[in-house]
């Protein structure tokens, strides 16, 4: 509440952030689900897991993070959605990025 008693309205942010801020607790049963595949990145990582992708995204440089594309990945990472959904969000934000090892990429 702001002096006076009259509460301040507060806007909200226009962009996700993982990191600087509250977020809402994601449950361990769902970071430990594994991603539909494994996606290799040029990075030299292997995100094998909702966790291995959350603690990737949490080290994104601030031009990368506010991308449409990690956007939207972090919007389903909140909302625990559907891994397959996140999966390919994930996969696809990195293809944006040209981040992703697509030598490594296997057909399913």
């Amino acid at each position: 509440m702001a002096a006076g008693g009259i509460i301040a309205a507060v806007e909200p942010p226009t962009r996700l952030s993982l990191r600087g801020a509250y977020v809402p607790a994601v449950s361990l049963a769902y970071l430990s689900q594994k991603l539909t595949r494994p996606l290799v990145t040029k990075d030299g990582g292997t995100l094998r897991t909702v966790l291995d992708a959350r603690a990737y995204m949490l080290a994104l440089p601030k031009r990368r993070e506010t991308s449409a594309q990690w956007q939207r990945a972090a919007e389903l990472l909140l909302g625990q959605a559907d891994v397959a959904a996140f999966s390919k969000q994930v996969e696809l934000a990195l293809f944006y990025d040209a981040k992703l090892d697509v030598s490594k990429v296997r057909a399913k």
